[in-house]
């Protein structure tokens, strides 16, 4: 088990999944959750686990006793007094108010996403979208362009530029993400209002050569990313 951290960010609102509690408390025909299935690949490969919400929501769906009943794993809660304006804001302050410190997993907390041991500590996972019959809605994904040697050149958000796409899972240093999120959330282009993709801080990172970030490709990837979805492969991980 490596001395890493795996962070989950579920602060989101779940706008894809109107009239529902927060996506990752749904639960498929097994009675597992979206979240226990999120996390499970990660158990043995990781030395802690830490699942970002926001005071709202643990007060209002009782999340210590969700937690309780339906997650089996070691994990720990990083409760924010405030919602935030992106997964990459909640990954930073999770950093901050957890004082982590070197290796990370950033992880969606709406796919499964399963892979080799990593061959690095920095990297991020894709799929082939060539290779695949059940990838949906390419124009949303984040797009991975690596070389020969499966060295990424860059990652670019909803923008169709190679067959790679990102998976929702990132590995690379808490203070490098920490420093690139800063950076943006600086530059005038990125007001407020402006959601800052994960995608866009490791883009950065690797364009200004702060890490030089390795293509993983996922062994199994189920995407559970809007209702539709989820209600089409939230038992697959049992097939």
């Amino acid at each position: 088990m490596s001395n890493t951290t795996l962070i989950v960010p579920c602060a989101g609102k779940s706008t894809r999944f109107p009239d529902s509690d927060p996506k990752w408390m749904l639960k498929n025909d097994y009675g597992q959750t979206m979240l226990s299935m999120a996390i499970e690949p990660y158990v043995n490969k990781v030395s802690r686990i830490i699942i970002t919400v926001t005071k709202e929501q643990f007060v209002k769906h009782r999340l210590l006793n969700f937690f309780l009943k339906n997650i089996q794993y070691p994990t720990s809660l990083c409760v924010l007094e405030k919602q935030t304006s992106s997964a990459a804001e909640t990954v930073y302050q999770t950093i901050q108010d957890q004082e982590i410190k070197g290796n990370i997993i950033i992880k969606d907390c709406d796919c499964y996403v399963d892979y080799p041991k990593e061959i690095s500590n920095n990297y991020i996972v894709g799929v082939d979208v060539k290779k695949s019959n059940d990838i949906s809605r390419l124009e949303s994904k984040s797009f991975i362009k690596k070389d020969s040697n499966d060295i990424i050149v860059d990652i670019i958000e909803k923008k169709i530029v190679s067959a790679n796409i990102c998976v929702g899972t990132y590995a690379c240093e808490a203070e490098n993400f920490c420093k690139s999120y800063m950076d943006l959330r600086q530059n005038p282009v990125f007001s407020k209002d402006v959601e800052i993709y994960v995608s866009y801080v490791f883009s950065k990172m690797i364009l200004e050569n702060r890490s030089v970030f390795s293509y993983v490709e996922a062994s199994k990837y189920i995407d559970w990313g809007t209702a539709e979805d989820w209600n089409a492969n939230k038992s697959k991980i049992n097939e």
